[in-house]
């Protein structure tokens, strides 16, 4: 069974959305994604589930990739 390289492409339905929400809010994606996640957040559950997958897989692949 082949593994597919491009897994995290296919999991992502709408690029740059999360993007788009944090810039409307004048904050980093960093920092509107942590805000996101946090209890008792009121972000909608679609942008809490982008936030978590952007804090446990992409933001560790960026951070990776600098170093």
């Amino acid at each position: 069974m082949a593994i597919d390289k491009k897994f995290i492409q296919k999991a992502i339905k709408r690029p740059g959305a999360l993007t788009r929400k944090a810039k409307s809010a004048g904050k980093s994606i960093l920092s509107f994604a942590q805000e996101a996640v946090k209890a008792g957040s009121k972000a909608s559950t679609l942008t809490k589930q982008q936030a978590g997958f952007y804090l446990r897989v992409l933001r560790p692949a960026v951070k990776k990739r600098k170093s």
